[in-house]
């Protein structure tokens, strides 16, 4: 695919806001006279990267691990060619460029049905025993409906029951169904394991269950090749630096936290940098940073001294 009409078709992907990102201020660089935890008023980080490490940083990241049920759709949908699921909300978000087994795919879903639904927060709390004056039912009858919600939490064996107020969804006819919802027919469950847990439901609202079909595009066989095309797009040479300039640079780019100023106006070497990054052409960052008041902040892509760098800038307007 062409190396324009691959940048094109993920322009929804890169073009994303910092927040929400790994966040490279807020500790002290030695040398800088910072004070760890404060957050400075401007600075500077470079860190060497590879074409596939460029395209990690400007791709979804299914590989987190609050990401587990998302990595795992997109592997069902790209094994099977398409998938589909049930939610009250997209359960993996489209058109968002995402690395799998080295190339670079994006989902996209089609919504098939909506149904009418509700959506309900459980409680079980384990006790020793049914009161007589309590009506309880044993796990074995409880109704298909009730047996798949409380097994998607693992209680189909009983406890322990570490999570409260767990949310879960019925459709209007499998709340007919039901005898936990809307509210519970029976007040105590009893589980063969010798269990007994109270439950209560704790709120209700309406939505919908939406039944998803994901399907799944390669828009780059190779993550590398995909990061160098991102690279060819973004990087800018930074040359031709003062011996100031230049001792900012290496504190960017040899202490943790970059090049930091943690309180009154930068040195004339850094806004002289500033200065750079604003003026020339090709210094387009690839996120801005929302987080800044400065059309300057951001995430670039820059070569210095033969070297690439994932270069983060952030300054405040009021020292821009």
């Amino acid at each position: 695919m062409d190396r324009r009409a691959v940048l094109a078709s993920i322009s929804s992907g890169i073009a994303l806001s910092l927040a929400g990102c790994t966040d490279t201020r807020g500790g002290a660089t030695p040398g800088n006279g910072g004070d760890p935890g404060t957050s400075p008023v401007a600075d500077l980080a470079m860190t060497p990267v590879s074409d596939t490490e460029i395209a990690r940083r400007v791709t979804y990241r299914i590989d987190l691990e609050h990401r587990t049920s998302e990595r795992e759709l997109a592997t069902a949908v790209i094994s099977n060619g398409s998938q589909t699921v049930t939610a009250t909300n997209a359960p993996a978000p489209e058109n968002r460029p995402f690395i799998y087994n080295g190339s670079v795919y994006e989902l996209s879903y089609e919504v098939l049905d909506a149904e009418s639904a509700t959506t309900f927060r459980l409680t079980l709390s384990t006790v020793e025993s049914a009161s007589q004056d309590e009506d309880s039912i044993r796990y074995r009858y409880l109704p298909t409906v009730d047996k798949g919600v409380l097994g998607r939490f693992g209680w189909d064996d009983g406890g322990p029951f570490e999570a409260q107020g767990v949310e879960t969804v019925y459709t209007d006819d499998e709340i007919a169904d039901s005898v936990l919802v809307p509210s519970p027919d029976y007040e105590i469950i009893e589980w063969s394991s010798g269990t007994t847990a109270r439950v209560a439901v704790e709120e209700s609202s309406g939505t919908e269950q939406r039944t998803y079909e994901y399907t799944a595009q390669q828009v780059h066989e190779s993550a590398a090749e995909f990061g160098r095309s991102v690279r060819a797009d973004y990087a800018f040479v930074l040359t031709d630096l003062s011996e100031e300039q230049t001792s900012v640079v290496s504190t960017a780019i040899e202490h943790d936290h970059g090049y930091q100023v943690d309180e009154g106006d930068p040195p004339e070497a850094f806004s002289q940098l500033v200065d750079r990054f604003a003026r020339e052409s090709e210094a387009t960052p690839v996120y801005e940073d929302d987080e800044s008041d400065s059309s300057v902040s951001g995430s670039y892509i820059v070569r210095y001294d033969g070297e690439i760098y994932w270069t983060e800038l952030f300054v405040s307007e009021s020292n821009g």
